[in-house]
């Protein structure tokens, strides 16, 4: 690809940016003229009409939208690559699309965004709080939060998704002292089936559950959920209310337990562990907006410096 191609996509993305070609070609200081041929140029060489063109707008077709993704990142790093080599924070612009669990965004994320964009002004978030997994090639996502196993995301074309760690967890099993007070306390798994339960998911199927102890002795289970519920905070709630025991990931039951308006049940027990992660297509030229949000969550949120 030689550097003529390249300006054209940057005249595209600037066309698709500001949403005209004579905003476009003021952004650039090239003519109007100039700009459309750049662009019928650009999709004469790819073979792909790229933008839709009426009297009133200049939209991107299907095939645009998509292109604009890559033309509009290599735009980023043409801007950032202009400013200095480390660029004063106020300086860094552009556009984020980052995913995550409702409970884990509203739980971890959402108290730092105001943070976040008082120290990177210039930078646009879009939030995507959302519980099933997106294909995030697909919806040209820059980043994802996930809590489980470290999970290897499907190559699309010359990307792969790079995954960093930001913390571990466990789950715990928590209840309210009303509860435990009406109910009796436990002291060991085999009592755990005489209860009643609070299950995170959108059923009531039997949930297993393995517990260890220091000696590496292994209890499995299965218990029956009174009532289910599709989010961890409700089942917190719940829980509060004293209406059963939960199974519930650290960092949605910590603030409960500091509080001690929940208790942890069985504490000598380990229950699943898995790791707090994120993840992005961007592999060795992650931009420096997206490993500002990456280094701010790592370090705000879970007191953790990453190595980008």
């Amino acid at each position: 690809m030689d550097a003529t191609q390249l300006y054209r996509m940057l005249v595209f993305a600037n066309v698709v940016d500001k949403g005209s070609f004579t905003q476009a070609a003021l952004a650039l200081d090239i003519s109007r003229s100039m700009v459309s041929q750049h662009i019928k140029k650009l999709e004469q060489t790819i073979g792909v009409t790229l933008l839709k063109r009426t009297t009133r707008s200049v939209q991107p077709t299907d095939s645009g939208r998509h292109y604009f993704q890559y033309c509009n990142e290599l735009l980023h790093l043409a801007k950032q690559a202009q400013q200095a080599v480390i660029p004063d924070d106020t300086t860094l612009a552009g556009s984020i699309k980052f995913a995550m669990p409702r409970d884990l965004g509203r739980q971890l994320v959402l108290p730092h965004i105001g943070e976040f964009h008082r120290r990177y002004p210039q930078i646009k978030l879009t939030l995507l709080m959302e519980d099933n997994r997106l294909n995030m090639d697909e919806h040209h996502i820059d980043l994802v939060l996930y809590m489980g196993q470290a999970r290897q995301q499907a190559q699309h074309k010359s990307q792969q998704w790079q995954t960093l760690k930001l913390s571990d967890y466990q789950e715990v099993i928590v209840a309210s002292e009303s509860y435990l007070k009406q109910h009796g306390q436990i002291s060991h798994p085999d009592l755990l089936t005489r209860h009643q339960w609070l299950s995170f998911g959108s059923n009531q199927l039997p949930k297993p559950l393995r517990l260890t102890n220091q000696h590496n002795d292994h209890f499995d289970i299965r218990v029956k959920a009174n009532i289910s519920c599709n989010s961890g905070q409700a089942i917190l709630q719940l829980a509060c209310q004293g209406l059963g025991l939960a199974c519930i990931a650290t960092p949605l039951a910590q603030p409960y337990l500091d509080q001690q308006v929940l208790k942890r049940v069985l504490p000598d027990y380990q229950l699943q562990h898995g790791g707090i992660y994120l993840s992005h297509n961007h592999n060795d030229t992650l931009p420096p907006r997206i490993r500002a949000l990456a280094a701010f969550l790592s370090e705000q949120v879970f007191k953790k410096r990453l190595q980008l």
